[in-house]
C-alpha cells in the first residue's frame, strides 16, 4: 500500500514536471469501421483522419468519439479500447512511465482533448509523427521518442486542465509570482538544507506571511511540500539516472542512507531498493 493520495502534486507546474514517459512502441494504426484495438496500458493516441471511440473500462466506465486533430491518453490503471467509427489513421505510442508515478492517480481514466491542432498546431504536428520502436533504429531514438511522447502528455493534460472539466482535487494553478520563486527555487535544489527562513527569503516575505501564504494556496505546509518534492526527485534519480541508494541520499540532502529510506518508505510504500525493483 503507497502513500500516494496523500503526497499527491500540489500544483499543475508539480504535476507535469514530475511525468516523464519512454515509448516501448509507436506505430501508426489504418483503420475501417469496426477495427477494434485494446489500450492495456499507458498510450497516447492522435487521430490523424477520421473518427474513433475511445471506452475504458473499470468502475465507472467512460466513452467519447473523437476526431481528426483529437489527442486521448489514458493512464493504464483500467483497460481501454479504441473502436474506429470511420476509415481513418491513428497513431498509437504505448508509454512507459519513468518518473511521477504516484501524479499517475491524479488523472482520469481517460483523458482527451479536442482540436488539439486548432490548440497547438506545433505539438499536434509532433504527435502524428511519432513512429519510435518502427523501421531502422538510430542512435538516440529511446531518449527523443520519450521527450517528445513528455511534451505531447503534458500538452494535454494542460489543456485538458483549461477545458474546465478538472475535478475539485486537481492540482491548483499558482497565480503569486513570488511563491513561484519558491516552488521554483525547491524543484530546482530540491537537496539544499531548505529552512522556513530561507524560503520565506526567496518570496520576500516574513516567515508568518509566506507560512500562511503557502498553504493557502498549495493547500499544504512549506516542509511537507518540500518532502514531497525530494521524493519525486529520489524516484527520478533512482529509476532513471540509475544512482545508488548512497547516492541519491547524499544528493537530497540526507546525512544518512536509514534516514533517507524511511522518508522514502513514508511517501512510497516501499523501501527505495524494492520500488526501484518494481518501478524496473
Amino acid at each position: 500500500m503507497t502513500t500516494a493520495a496523500m503526497h499527491a502534486p500540489a500544483t499543475l507546474d508539480e504535476l507535469l514536471a514530475t511525468l516523464e514517459w519512454q515509448v516501448e512502441e509507436s506505430r501508426r494504426e489504418d483503420l475501417r469501421p469496426g477495427t477494434r484495438v485494446a489500450l492495456s496500458g499507458p498510450t497516447l493516441l492522435y487521430v490523424v483522419d477520421g473518427s474513433v471511440r475511445v471506452r475504458s473500462a473499470g468502475p465507472q466506465p467512460m466513452s467519447f468519439a473523437y476526431q481528426a486533430g483529437d489527442v486521448v491518453f489514458t493512464p493504464g490503471r483500467q483497460s481501454a479500447e479504441m473502436r474506429a467509427e470511420t476509415d481513418g489513421t491513428v497513431v498509437v505510442s504505448e508509454l512507459r512511465p519513468t518518473a511521477g508515478f504516484h501524479a499517475l492517480d491524479r488523472l482520469p481514466d481517460l483523458l482527451g482533448v479536442h482540436r488539439l491542432a486548432d490548440l497547438d498546431p506545433g505539438i499536434a504536428l509532433l504527435a502524428s509523427r511519432m513512429g519510435c520502436g518502427t523501421g531502422e533504429r538510430r542512435a538516440g531514438d529511446r531518449v527523443i521518442c520519450g521527450r517528445m511522447a513528455t511534451t505531447i502528455v503534458a500538452v494535454a493534460i494542460r489543456a485538458w486542465a483549461e477545458g474546465d472539466c478538472v475535478p475539485d482535487n486537481w492540482p491548483a494553478v499558482v497565480q503569486d509570482p513570488f511563491l513561484n520563486r519558491v516552488l521554483d527555487a525547491m524543484h530546482a535544489n530540491p537537496g539544499h538544507p531548505w529552512t522556513l527562513r530561507d524560503l520565506a527569503a526567496v518570496g520576500a516575505m516574513s516567515r508568518t506571511t509566506f507560512a500562511e501564504r503557502f498553504r493557502e494556496q498549495v493547500g499544504q505546509s512549506p516542509a511537507s511540500y518540500l518532502a514531497q518534492v525530494r521524493m519525486d526527485a529520489a524516484m527520478t534519480y533512482l529509476s532513471q539516472d540509475g544512482l545508488t541508494v548512497s547516492e541519491t541520499a547524499r544528493l537530497l540532502g540526507y546525512e544518512s542512507d536509514a534516514g533517507f529510506s524511511r522518508a522514502f518508505r513514508r511517501h512510497t510504500g516501499a523501501v527505495p531498493s524494492v520500488w526501484r525493483q518494481r518501478a524496473s
